[in-house]
């Protein structure tokens, strides 16, 4: 049977949830605020929302928030989010900042390289794969730290939850080709996360706040940003935005509803349509939800290693030791909390075993 025969057209998401919004602006200008506020316009229950902290812009607010210590929390309160999908209250998640998760993702990239590397240690992104025990080469530390990022993210949108992403802003010089400058304002991210939150935002919104002239008086105004004007970095997948309005959460909501109808055209009942689509995405999300968990946790794998070592002989036992530095660059791997690299350690150990 043909998979491509009875294809049918892609029908928008009509639910704002579904989307992944990447918020940018210059300092202290509403980032953190615009997810609060948002919470309460559109879901009406501020424990609908969680926003994870990876760092503290949020002490002002009333919102429900989880500090992050550094990348393996991050990923055990993704673990948890997911496993406990059923019994948590939250559809939409906050992440503030994406800069500072991507520093954690860098920082423990470098630190993995550096126990299976103890001769080759560096502090530098850039020296991960430089010809250690990888034949991948230089500028693959890269490559694992944007892997680390979006793999946690694409767990989360999986498992059902929508994502509003903050990052900072920075003033960026572009050179054309033929060798005119001009400056741009853009989100603060690095290249490599760029290609992550950048690529994968729906919506980019940056939020600006501007003087104007209103006779003999200047006064401040913030905006939300929907489409470039040449300047301001902004974008996403709808034809129909305004470059600008006035910051305002409702301003924004409703900017959001009028895209969406225009997608839809002639669909006049989106409200059957949202329904329609919250039954299918939690029907994937539960199965989702259910492989996740029958996958094994750190935890469980130190304890079957253990116990596997404790069925060898004691010259086996010098062979897996060295099995186990092989993969993490020493032997004590309770301390390791990589899922992949104690999974290869167990398979390893495996082989030890059936030579036995």
């Amino acid at each position: 049977m043909s998979r491509l025969k009875n294809k049918k057209p892609n029908v928008p998401k009509a639910n704002l949830e579904d989307y992944f919004v990447l918020v940018s602006g210059t300092p202290k200008v509403g980032k953190t605020s615009m997810f609060v506020e948002l919470i309460d316009k559109y879901f009406g229950d501020i424990n609908k929302a969680m926003l994870i902290a990876f760092e503290s812009g949020y002490k002002a607010s009333k919102v429900i928030a989880e500090d992050v210590e550094d990348w393996p929390d991050f990923v055990d309160i993704v673990d948890e989010l997911v496993e406990e999908k059923d019994n948590l209250p939250y559809e939409y998640l906050g992440l503030d900042t994406a800069d500072v998760m991507y520093r954690m993702a860098v920082k423990e990239v470098i630190k993995e390289w550096n126990m299976k590397n103890p001769q080759k240690r560096t502090t530098d992104i850039g020296g991960v794969g430089a010809k250690g025990k990888s034949d991948e080469g230089y500028g693959v530390g890269y490559d694992k730290a944007k892997e680390k990022v979006w793999t946690q993210l694409d767990r989360l949108r999986k498992a059902g939850y929508g994502l509003f992403v903050i990052t900072h802003s920075k003033d960026k010089e572009i050179t054309q080709r033929d060798g005119n400058k001009f400056d741009q304002l853009v989100v603060s991210l690095p290249g490599s996360a760029r290609d992550v939150f950048v690529n994968e935002a729906d919506f980019i919104v940056f939020i600006t706040s501007e003087k104007e002239k209103h006779g003999s008086e200047v006064i401040n105004k913030r905006y939300m940003y929907f489409r470039t004007d040449g300047y301001v970095e902004a974008g996403g997948r709808f034809t129909n935005v305004p470059e600008r309005i006035e910051y305002s959460v409702d301003g924004f909501l409703d900017v959001f509803k009028n895209a969406i109808e225009s997608e839809f055209g002639d669909v006049k009942d989106i409200e059957k349509v949202k329904k329609e689509q919250q039954k299918e995405k939690e029907e994937k999300s539960k199965e989702y939800v259910e492989k996740e968990k029958a996958k094994k946790t750190a935890n469980q794998l130190v304890k079957e290693i253990t116990a596997e070592i404790k069925t060898l002989s004691q010259e086996k036992k010098d062979d897996a030791k060295n099995k186990i530095v092989e993969v993490i660059g020493r032997p004590d791997y309770r301390q390791v909390d990589d899922v992949n690299m104690l999974e290869e350690c167990l398979t390893k150990i495996k082989e030890v075993n059936a030579d036995e």
